[in-house]
């Protein structure tokens, strides 16, 4: 697969962050106590992108910075 992301990606990438919430410096996806970085990992996984990894708590490629 590509490197680059589709919008379905980008849009599901963006979800995933504005839901996400922070506790003691880690940033968490739904009740579970799955990361974020686990949780944007396997979905890029799982979309074919392998070795795709979460930098800095931000996916790699996002060209703006988000903030909570």
């Amino acid at each position: 697969m590509s490197d680059t992301l589709t919008e379905y990606e980008k849009g599901y990438l963006d979800g995933l962050w504005s839901h996400a919430w922070w506790k003691d410096g880690t940033c968490y996806v739904g009740t579970t106590g799955r990361t974020y970085k686990d949780a944007a990992e396997r979905f890029m996984h799982e979309r074919g992108h392998e070795g795709w990894t979460v930098r800095f708590g931000f996916p790699n490629g996002t060209a703006r910075s988000r903030t909570l």
